[in-house]
């Protein structure tokens, strides 16, 4: 909204920004308002084409975005590196304005993920003047806001916003302003020789959500932000054994991978084997109904569903996708673990379990049964003499989780002896 002579605001979603009552229009109808337009790094893009950065040595990454992010969708920016000169800080191109005319405004946001409130490394917003998008034509100022808040009020997540009155500068010496691009001030990084020698190691940023809005005299006004090829591979946490690794590509997870979560939001059973199937997801929907191979993570989202890779919605317990408790990975059992984060061919989850060893044979209780193992009638994971026995003991009674029933079908009979002959001498442990 613009409206002559008052100060205004407009606000699109979690993007907000102050009208500027110094800088007046004679009427509604002489401005252009373009956008906002917003940028969440979904689809595998850096940042702008061309000059990307000043004074930065480094890399840039789109990552899976660290938990508690108040932006939609995953994916964010990942910046690694060191400064190439003196400055205290380096300076990351997200977007901007062109087409630009001599008093016009732009204004601009993103977020900035920050766990050292009131030190660096930090982030501020700025901006700079460009003839030749997105050259440097002189500095625009910005925000003396940092991120990450203060010691007394901490936020991991900080919005940091500016508005920006067009200058387009000396016409007589030099090209006219015509674009603003839009940065992100990082401090607190090292100086590249102290990396190359060994002295210092680079520092990390991420940031999320750029939003920029142009309020233009003339009609031609743009808004630019990064572009990616939409080739974003699966990322999230891997779990190896009990060790856990963010952001790995779940097609390269040796273990156990859990698409677009990181290892915080997870609990590393031991895996074995050669881990699951990421060729297939499964995707659980609120009123616990599941479909499996969803076509895109998307569409489970957009249906306010749980994605799922690397199992079917045979190995899933949709009810139970909220909830926290035992959960056996073979024969290793741990507390505490998210029902969405226990899933899998031999995995058991028990919402009201434990880990508990009442037979005291070194396996939990609820392992025992989660151990898929023909034949073996007693649950020792070992097809002998003693299961032939058990057998006999329970020959003829019926129910689940029966001793004898060695085929697991809630029955024991002569289905189980031919089991155990079938399988004898094997082991499952």
């Amino acid at each position: 909204v613009v409206d002559s002579n008052e100060a205004t605001c407009v606000n699109e979603g979690e993007f907000f920004f102050p009208y500027d009552a110094s800088i007046n229009f004679n009427s509604v109808n002489d401005v252009n308002v373009v956008g906002p337009m917003c940028y969440g790094w979904e689809d595998n893009g850096l940042a702008l084409e061309g000059e990307t950065s000043f004074n930065f040595v480094g890399d840039l990454t789109n990552i899976v975005s660290p938990a508690g992010n108040p932006n939609p969708g995953t994916r964010a920016l990942q910046i690694t590196g060191s400064r190439s000169g003196t400055n205290s800080n380096f300076q990351i191109f997200l977007g901007g304005a062109t087409d630009l005319n001599d008093g016009d405004i732009v204004a601009a946001s993103f977020y900035a993920y920050d766990t050292t409130p009131g030190e660096n490394p930090s982030n501020r917003i700025w901006g700079h003047y460009s003839s030749f998008f997105p050259g440097f034509n002189g500095s625009a100022g910005g925000n003396n806001t940092f991120s990450g808040g203060t010691v007394e009020a901490p936020s991991e997540w900080t919005q940091l916003e500016h508005v920006w009155v067009q200058d387009e500068g000396d016409t007589t010496m030099f090209d006219p302003r015509t674009a603003l691009v839009v940065q992100a001030r990082s401090f607190g990084a090292p100086l590249e020789v102290d990396v190359l020698e060994g002295t210092a190691q680079p520092e990390t940023y991420v940031l999320d959500q750029v939003c920029v809005v142009a309020i233009s005299t003339g009609s031609s006004a743009a808004i630019v932000l990064p572009e990616g090829d939409g080739n974003v591979d699966p990322t999230g946490a891997c779990c190896v054994d009990e060790v856990c690794t963010d952001t790995v590509v779940v097609a390269n997870c040796a273990g156990n991978a859990f698409q677009d979560m990181l290892c915080s939001e997870v609990t590393c059973p031991t895996t074995g084997g050669e881990g699951p199937d990421f060729s297939v997801t499964a995707c659980c929907l609120s009123n616990s109904s599941c479909f499996d191979n969803p076509s895109t993570q998307q569409i489970c989202t957009n249906s306010n569903g749980t994605f799922f890779r690397g199992v079917t919605c045979a190995e899933l317990d949709c009810e139970n996708v909220g909830a926290v408790g035992a959960c056996c990975n073979g024969t290793e059992c741990a507390v505490d673990v998210p029902a969405s984060v226990c899933v899998g061919a031999g995995v058991t989850f028990s919402a009201d379990g434990s880990c508990e060893d009442l037979d005291n044979n070194t396996i939990a209780d609820l392992c025992e049964t989660a151990v898929v193992c023909d034949g073996d009638a007693n649950g020792d994971n070992v097809v002998n003499v003693a299961d032939f026995i058990a057998v006999l003991l329970n020959f003829g009674q019926t129910g689940s989780g029966l001793a004898g029933d060695a085929n697991s079908d809630d029955v024991v009979n002569v289905a189980d002896f031919i089991a155990v002959l079938l399988n004898f001498g094997t082991s499952c442990s």
